[in-house]
């Protein structure tokens, strides 16, 4: 008997969130009007099989049950990274208790050297594990979880590159091979998706190869380093080779490719997304790009605590109006550049023994830590309700004023702005077209009682719009 089938493949699912509380956060997800969900749910192989052969799903299902009752195309992150049976798994206990967080020992406990990762007798164990969950999510109605309400077919294999675990890139390539065989041996429709790339490693790769001509994308701990003298850095050097040889290699494996876009400057993101199309061509193929983790601007904020993870002091404070700016930019940049699906943070919940700070404090669209929306929550739900459903992107940029035309149920919606600080009246009749222009604006700011301000509408003509660093929408009136 058939089981659930898969809704998505016809629709737009460009818009998405992270990191959500399914049970607290519902109301307002659903009020956003997002279509799918990254970086979870976590399917961590240590928590389900404790025991050889011995798998307890409960957790993963009810958070699955859960998620996909609010009409989410979930992501499920496979994580093997770290693993032990019998009395190895207690000295692992043992020592990860000595962190002061889970996220604390596998960033710093040295876990590439313990080797923890499915190699010699676990590797089978992992194969096995692998088939077991991809059977019990892929909706064809044998050893389905019970209640499953539509087909998973996002499985994303490690978060992210570098892994802390795994510092070689072969034997990366070796697991994504065998992982990739298993889960399309289980269902031929599932999508795998390769590790992402890092996002200082990204803008790093992008300007060492020229793709960012920005010299502040060569920042390295306040230190501004030329483009020609950061592309003979031994060290770097090392490590995007690394990199292109999980490209180079692993393209066989792997349906999607998933990019870390925390971006700093704006001028940033292009560059990283073209660096990583060009290293696929250069290797014979091309696949979706996805940003499955992305947010800015990537800086520490006032009176956010920035001491594990911080942001380079170089780049400053970044505000709630950047914040709200970042969402409309990025957004709009990325499906410009033919990326499919764009994640933003909904708010990481923080605390003193919590290993991710610094720029994740302000870059999400909750207080993560007040549970308060910003403006950029607000923001992002104008521009959903605005462009949701569109079906084509034109980049329509002329000299320094950047322009996105998306089509939108028949009508062209588009995203404008620039550099300067304050309004310039500036004609685009050429570009966008004569007539008077419907101006909605983002919301960059909060009263006192933390509610949000909304501009009112304006009409203006496309002779006199008014083009600033604030992003805002333009719909021609009918």
């Amino acid at each position: 008997m058939p089981g659930p089938s898969y809704p998505f493949d016809d629709r737009n699912m460009f818009f998405g969130l992270s990191l959500i509380n399914p049970w607290r956060d519902a109301a307002h997800v659903e009020e956003l009007g997002v279509s799918w969900l990254s970086l979870q749910p976590h399917v961590i192989w240590m928590d389900i099989e404790a025991e050889p052969g011995v798998y307890d799903w409960s957790s993963l299902d009810r958070e699955i049950l859960r998620l996909q009752s609010l009409g989410l195309d979930i992501t499920m992150v496979l994580s093997p990274i770290i693993n032990a049976f019998g009395e190895q798994r207690d000295e692992l206990r043992e020592l990860a208790m000595s962190f002061p967080s889970v996220m604390h020992f596998l960033r710093e406990g040295n876990l590439a050297e313990l080797q923890l990762y499915p190699h010699g007798d676990t590797l089978p164990l992992w194969i096995a594990f692998v088939r077991a969950a991809v059977d019990r999510y892929d909706g064809d109605g044998i050893n389905d979880m019970p209640g499953l309400v539509f087909q998973v077919r996002n499985w994303h294999f490690v978060e992210e590159w570098p892994i802390p675990d795994v510092d070689d890139p072969v034997v990366y390539v070796e697991l994504l091979r065998e992982t990739y065989s298993a889960i399309k041996s289980e269902d031929p429709q599932a999508r795998v998706i390769l590790a992402g790339l890092a996002g200082n490693f990204a803008q790093y790769f992008a300007f060492m190869d020229g793709f960012i001509e920005d010299e502040d994308a060569g920042v390295i701990r306040g230190i501004k380093v030329p483009q020609d003298v950061f592309a003979r850095l031994p060290g770097w050097s090392a490590l995007k080779e690394d990199w292109e040889y999980v490209l180079e290699h692993g393209a066989g494996y792997f349906d999607i490719i998933d990019l870390h876009a925390y971006i700093t400057k704006e001028s940033f993101l292009e560059g990283e997304i073209e660096y990583l199309r060009h290293a696929m061509q250069s290797f014979g193929y091309t696949r979706p790009i996805w940003i499955i983790e992305g947010g800015g601007p990537f800086k520490n904020y006032p009176g956010k605590r920035a001491e594990n993870t911080p942001a380079d002091p170089y780049y400053g404070l970044g505000s709630l109006e950047e914040n709200a700016e970042f969402v409309i930019k990025l957004h709009a940049l990325s499906a410009a550049m033919g990326v499919e699906r764009q994640h933003w943070g909904l708010g990481l919940e923080l605390g003193p023994d919590r290993y991710w700070d610094g720029p994740w404090g302000g870059m999400s669209l909750m207080d993560g830590e007040e549970r308060v929306k910003r403006p950029s929550d607000y923001t992002f739900a104008i521009m959903v309700d605005l462009l949701d459903g569109f079906t084509q992107v034109r980049d329509l940029s002329s000299d320094q004023n950047r322009i996105i035309a998306f089509s939108v149920a028949g009508q062209e919606v588009f995203v404008i702005w620039n550099a300067s600080e304050s309004p310039i009246e500036t004609d685009l009749s050429s570009i966008v077209g004569q007539g008077q222009f419907e101006i909605t604006h983002i919301v960059t700011a909060l009263t006192t009682d933390l509610d949000p301000i909304y501009l009112p509408n304006e009409v203006q003509s496309s002779t006199a719009l008014p083009i600033s660093i604030t992003p805002f929408f333009a719909q021609a009136l009918r």
